[in-house]
């Protein structure tokens, strides 16, 4: 007779903490009392930790605890164990305790992508230009500049490494790419001068590097014959970085020089050997590009006309000489710079 009221000799007890049991045992008129204690010892508090978020390639250490003794999924018994692996995947432990009790824990180690840097472009500039560095291959970026934009401008005066680390969470990479900063070459003109229609001028470019001016030429010198004032110009080109300079060639006209145009108002045709005939006084004939010369005496008849710069007339008319008088005249030059004379007046005819 149990102490649960059970009538057989042997029962199945499943206590939750220690329990006493009690059974009375007979055999007609005898009896003997005996008891039993079941002791319950606690399970083990089975826990794994470690660092469960890895990127590619990283391996993780995994901790087991609460008992004396553990046997992992792995056929690893340490406690502890490190595992690398490539995809995410599950461990478990079994952790047996000093009594014999055991207990179950498991961990996911979960793998992240490990994020692939890369910078462009990796180029050659020119001092003074501005050049846009794009990274790629994650959701976060770092420059060595201090920005943190996948994209950064830069205008570096020398050669400059720029790096750049790309992350995803924990996982990152780094890259750089070197700018190569070239300088500018100085593009420079001598031999300018100011010079006169039909001469020529030999105009030298400098900078070391190749040339192009605004005439097609491609030599360091060329041979300048500008009929007016002339703007040259040169590109310099030196490891794709150029320059440009111009100069103007000044031309002078002789006209500019020619003084004075001088008609005049009175001439004496009387064979003195002294004014004589009537002209034109002018230092450049050929500046002149038209004439033309009307002459009326005083009763408004037409006594000399003339298209000729070079004219001189020696005051007949036709074929006879004029007696003294006042002539009246209209006179029209043109030159060559565009310039006129339109004028109109009187002329004294003295013997």
């Amino acid at each position: 007779s149990w102490s649960n009221s059970s009538t057989t000799s042997t029962i199945t007890v499943s206590p939750t903490t220690t329990s006493n049991y009690s059974v009375s045992v007979s055999n007609g008129l005898c009896s003997a009392d005996t008891n039993i204690t079941v002791i319950i010892n606690q399970l083990p508090s089975a826990v794994i930790s470690g660092n469960t978020n890895i990127c590619l390639g990283q391996t993780a250490t995994l901790t087991a605890s609460g008992g004396g003794n553990y046997l992992w999924n792995s056929g690893m018994t340490n406690n502890s164990i490190t595992v690398s692996p490539s995809v995410t995947t599950s461990y478990s432990v079994i952790v047996t305790s000093a009594n014999g009790c055991t207990n179950f824990a498991s961990a996911t180690t979960t793998i992240n992508p490990t994020p692939i840097a890369v910078i462009s472009p990796n180029c050659t500039i020119c001092v003074g230009n501005e050049i846009t560095l794009d990274a790629s291959g994650g959701a976060n970026y770092s420059w060595n500049t201090g920005e943190t934009t996948s994209s950064i401008q830069v205008h570096p005066i020398t050669t400059t490494n720029y790096l750049v680390t790309v992350s995803n969470g924990s996982c990152f990479d780094t890259t750089s790419t070197v700018i190569t900063v070239n300088p500018n070459p100085t593009a420079s003109i001598s031999g300018t001068a100011n010079i006169f229609q039909g001469q020529s001028l030999t105009l030298t470019a400098s900078g070391d590097g190749s040339y192009l001016w605004n005439t097609g030429d491609t030599t360091i010198t060329i041979l300048a014959t500008p009929n007016i004032t002339t703007l040259y110009c040169v590109t310099v080109k030196l490891n794709n970085c150029i320059d440009s300079t111009c100069t103007n060639v000044f031309v002078e006209s002789p006209c500019d020089t020619a003084g004075t145009f001088f008609f005049p108002n009175a001439f004496s045709p009387n064979n003195d050997g002294e004014n004589d005939a009537l002209k034109i006084y002018y230092n450049e004939m050929n500046c002149i590009s038209t004439l033309h010369l009307i002459i009326y005496d005083r009763w408004g008849e037409m006594v000399f006309e003339t298209s000729d710069k070079n004219f001189s007339w020696d005051g007949t008319y036709p074929n006879k000489p004029i007696n003294t008088q006042v002539l009246a005249y209209h006179l029209y030059v043109g030159f060559t710079d565009g310039k006129a004379i339109n004028k109109k007046g009187n002329i004294s005819l003295v013997k």
